[in-house]
């Protein structure tokens, strides 16, 4: 197993960009369940994500803030999630490139994609199972 061996301004890293939200993010006390039953899909799917990443980019890491800000950061709570996607802005600029996953586009994702575009980082678009897939013609959120 290789183990990166570079100080951190040396590292590589691709940003994960993917939906953390459900794309109905209002909802009943009655789809509670469902709600929480896609967020975890899509955590899920993040560290696929970061799992191809690291497997089929050596000394490169994946950035997926998704997986850990929702750690101790509630993204019901808009001071939270306020502060989880300015946190977001600040991980894109700190990365080599922006990788897109899925194909719908959430607000927090579309905020992170125009943060890359105006820093001038390469953005590379992939579908759930990790194809690389043509730009899309809008990237406006989808929610």
């Amino acid at each position: 197993m290789a183990i990166i061996k570079k100080p951190s301004s040396q590292i590589y890293k691709i940003y994960v960009c993917s939906p953390y939200r459900p794309a109905k993010s209002k909802v009943r006390p009655s789809e509670l369940e469902a709600y929480f039953e896609e967020i975890n899909r899509n955590v899920e799917n993040a560290k696929q994500y970061c799992n191809y990443i690291i497997r089929t980019s050596p000394d490169t890491l994946p950035v997926a803030p998704h997986i850990y800000l929702t750690q101790f950061l509630d993204d019901r709570e808009e001071d939270d999630r306020n502060l989880a996607l300015a946190t977001d802005r600040l991980l894109v600029g700190e990365c080599n490139q922006l990788w897109v996953f899925g194909e719908r586009v959430s607000d927090g994702m579309a905020a992170e994609i125009s943060e890359a575009a105006r820093l001038g980082l390469p953005i590379r678009w992939f579908t759930t199972d990790c194809k690389e897939r043509a730009v899309p013609e809008t990237t406006e959120a989808a929610e």
